[in-house]
């Protein structure tokens, strides 16, 4: 796995599954990129809008804001409007 440039190498993982979470978190820490973590859309929102990530790993399914939705609401705020989502 290619690291991203190292002044924006961080990467917000939305799930809301502990193991999923885990399995993520190990990977990517250990590929030397930094990792925050949400557990629902809202949260992801307000961690994106805090410190945009350089890419976001979002789950589709979640209780509350969905993937979909938490997704088409960054596009509308200008300064996540490019970031990454998969």
């Amino acid at each position: 796995m290619k690291k991203l440039d190292d002044s924006a190498a961080s990467i917000l993982v939305v799930d809301d599954i502990p193991a999923n979470l885990g399995v993520l978190i190990e990977t990517l820490s250990q590929a030397g990129y930094s990792v925050r973590v949400a557990t629902d859309g809202e949260t992801a929102l307000e961690q994106a809008r805090y410190a945009p990530p350089s890419l976001v790993l979002m789950d589709a399914m979640m209780p509350g804001i969905d993937g979909f939705e938490a997704t088409r609401r960054m596009r509308g705020i200008a300064t996540l409007a490019h970031t990454p989502v998969v």
